[in-house]
């Protein structure tokens, strides 16, 4: 948004940043993942994505962040750079197992989530997502909320960071899985789910053929 644009790479593992200038592309930058499927959350340089497909952007003026949501195809996740800190953090899903499942982090489960896209902002840092869970054929809604960032206290020192929480809901449809049950997501490395909260609803959708 504004001077840069997001991209998911997908066949190459990475999110870019396209810098504009005056309606031009003027560089383009890998800002997170790198070579080879994973499932590593960190650093942009240190994390790794499998797939990563859709993408949608957050930002707050009023806490300065800006975050790129990004739907994981094969990890079956959803994934979150936050630009301000240059971190890569799973917010919602479970890569080990996919399903349709409703729930907070990874009691969440998707089958390939595919598009996704920022509808509202419930309040402070509060985005609302829907995603596409291509398999499951449902749509899904998701409630982010992260606390904003902590004021320094007197002596200048950083207060203890707010967590954070997900949790999915299902608002309409039963999804099954296509193959019957859950199954091992692709990657390697080790994840950490964030301690956001998100909610995931699916308002439209059977979930089966």
């Amino acid at each position: 948004r504004g001077e840069f644009a997001y991209i998911a790479d997908t066949a190459n593992q990475r999110i870019r940043r396209l810098s504009l200038k005056n309606g031009t592309v003027s560089t383009v930058v890998t800002v997170a993942g790198r070579a080879g499927l994973g499932r590593i959350d960190g650093e942009g340089a240190v994390a790794q994505f499998a797939d990563p497909f859709g993408l949608a952007v957050y930002t707050d003026a009023r806490y300065n962040v800006t975050w790129v949501f990004v739907t994981e195809f094969t990890n079956h996740r959803i994934r979150m750079y936050d630009a301000g800190n240059d971190t890569v953090s799973t917010i919602i899903g479970d890569h080990a197992n996919f399903g349709n499942e409703d729930g907070e982090g990874t009691n969440a489960n998707f089958q390939s989530p595919d598009q996704l896209m920022v509808i509202s902002d419930n309040g402070d840092l509060s985005p609302q997502l829907y995603v596409a869970d291509t398999k499951n054929k449902l749509v899904r809604l998701v409630d982010v909320h992260i606390p904003p960032p902590l004021p320094r206290d007197f002596a200048g020192a950083e207060q203890p960071a707010a967590t954070t929480t997900t949790t999915t809901t299902t608002a309409a449809g039963a999804g099954s899985d296509d193959d019957g049950g859950n199954a091992n997501g692709n990657g390697n490395g080790s994840s950490s789910a964030d301690s956001s909260a998100t909610t995931t609803t699916t308002p439209a959708g059977s979930g089966s053929e």
